[in-house]
């Protein structure tokens, strides 16, 4: 008998390594689908972030994807497979025994090519986003040439499944830097054949997963870690407008005090975690905003100190 349970052990497992196999399958699809092809993206901010970079030679930051302005961050792609695929993923929704420090670390920009010619001077975006000391279109919008994102940054292992079982997608401690579109709900079509190939292995792994407690909350938070890496590329339709790119890199503490590569905003209430991009990681161009002050001031310090093109919006605005 004990042979025969161990027998039934081995066949579950190499049932949940296949559908594991086949979910880290579809996960490199959908991020290899989502890669974007822009030559060139933007970032709007405020000019205290303008100041930090470009005067005090701070690196960029990744921010922990619990400080995004979206409630529904990581969550929508949830919804695409309950609505869709009805597949039950609450089990993985709702694994919040770490919700308090998300994986996900999140760089933010906008397109400026084909799709978005207007990218890097946008309305709608210095009103959203390009504030300073929350006056609308008083900030900066930074242009970030693609070349930039052919980087390396350190960040934490994900932890291996036991059981002789491994991970699919392994962060490693050099990761590059993919720059990725959001896809909005309305056009999922896209990956529609990707979406039913991630759908159909979540389907099967749910079917295997084990009954005991310990094994059961192993198994989840490994397909969850895995989800992690394409979750925050789903985003609701009101944000469309946006035409968002983003940086997703996923770190894992490994237990280090404090971890590796993480940092923390200590000046914040609540303090907030954050990544930081390589040193050389540098924007190339600065639009001011229509209603940003000092102009002259802001070309001369930019200008002398880093060599880069300063302009001000030409979108009249009051």
């Amino acid at each position: 008998m004990r042979g025969a349970g161990r027998r039934g052990a081995r066949s579950l497992l190499q049932g949940i390594a296949s559908g594991y196999g086949e979910l880290a399958s579809a996960i490199r699809a959908i991020n290899t689908e989502l890669l974007t092809d822009d030559r060139e993206v933007a970032h709007y901010t405020s000019l205290h972030v303008l100041r930090d970079l470009a005067e005090r030679g701070n690196p960029f930051r990744l921010y922990n994807s619990a400080y995004m302005n979206d409630p529904e961050e990581g969550r929508v792609f949830f919804k695409i497979m309950k609505d869709e695929f009805s597949i039950d993923v609450k089990e993985y929704e709702n694994d919040s025994e770490d919700s308090h420090s998300s994986p996900a670390y999140i760089g933010s920009f906008v397109q400026t090519g084909s799709r978005n010619k207007e990218g890097k001077d946008k309305l709608f975006l210095w009103r959203t986003y390009g504030k300073h000391n929350n006056e609308e279109a008083a900030g900066a919008c930074l242009i970030f040439d693609k070349d930039q994102f052919a980087r390396s940054m350190k960040t934490g292992t994900m932890p291996r499944l036991e059981y002789g079982v491994q991970q699919g997608l392994s962060t490693g401690q050099n990761d590059p830097l993919p720059l990725y579109r959001v896809i909005y709900k309305s056009e999922i079509g896209k990956l529609s054949k990707s979406l039913k190939k991630l759908a159909l292995s979540l389907e099967e792994i749910n079917k295997l997963l084990p009954r005991r407690k310990r094994d059961r909350k192993m198994f989840i938070r490994a397909v969850r870690g895995q989800l992690d890496h394409i979750r925050f590329l789903f985003k609701a339709d009101h944000y469309r407008g946006e035409e968002e790119v983003r940086v997703v890199q996923i770190f894992y503490d490994t237990g280090g005090h404090p971890p590796a590569g993480r940092k923390v905003e200590l000046d914040q209430i609540p303090p907030r975690f954050y990544l930081e991009m390589p040193d050389d990681f540098r924007f190339n161009e600065v639009i001011l905003g229509p209603k940003a002050g000092n102009v002259s001031e802001w070309k001369q310090l930019v200008s002398e100190k880093n060599g880069i093109t300063v302009e001000q919006s030409k979108i009249p605005f009051r």
